[in-house]
């Protein structure tokens, strides 16, 4: 008896403690004009949970190592506001391989903001307008809260050599 008591025991606690690490969304999709989207500040976690086209994208990127090594090695504080559409497809190809080589740099010294927005480029803080994002994605690099550059819709190279490009231009990196 005593051993099915702590079998038990020890079940209920795997059981809470898997339910604590569940997944638990953080933006909720609109609907606007019938089509369901993120608009406004998102986690990538949840863009990953709730558009299945942006996960298999994600798990289909690949990391090429040479990048993510120059990428961790960014020394200087960069923060990048990603704008996106859930509904872009230029968004879901572009936006998940960047940021799984990112994720994968693990620097602490690149902040990433993603903010989703409507198919009018809009989103509720109005910082689609204050940054004049015309088309998605469009990657905003800022140092020190100044836009050192940006990258729109499609890259010259690949999203993540662009943005290695932009701070090697911006200084000695």
């Amino acid at each position: 008896m005593k051993y099915w008591m702590a079998l038990m025991t020890l079940l209920s606690i795997i059981v809470y403690s898997c339910a604590t690490r569940a997944y638990r969304p953080t933006s909720t999709p609109v609907t606007l004009d019938g089509e369901s989207m993120l608009v406004g500040e998102v986690s990538f976690q949840d863009i990953l949970h709730l558009y299945p086209d942006w996960n298999s994208v994600y798990q289909h990127s690949e990391v090429p190592d040479s990048i993510v090594q120059q990428i961790r090695a960014i020394r200087r504080p960069i923060t990048l506001l990603v704008f996106l559409g859930t509904w872009c497809g230029d968004s879901r190809d572009g936006v998940p391989p960047f940021l799984k080589i990112i994720q994968h740099a693990h620097n602490p010294n690149l902040r990433v903001i993603l903010y989703g927005v409507d198919r009018q480029k809009l989103d509720p803080d109005g910082l689609a307008v204050q940054y004049h994002i015309e088309r998605v994605p469009t990657f905003i690099v800022l140092e020190n809260g100044v836009e050192i550059g940006r990258m729109i819709e499609f890259p010259e190279k690949t999203f993540a050599e662009d943005f290695l490009e932009i701070l090697a231009s911006s200084s000695n990196e």
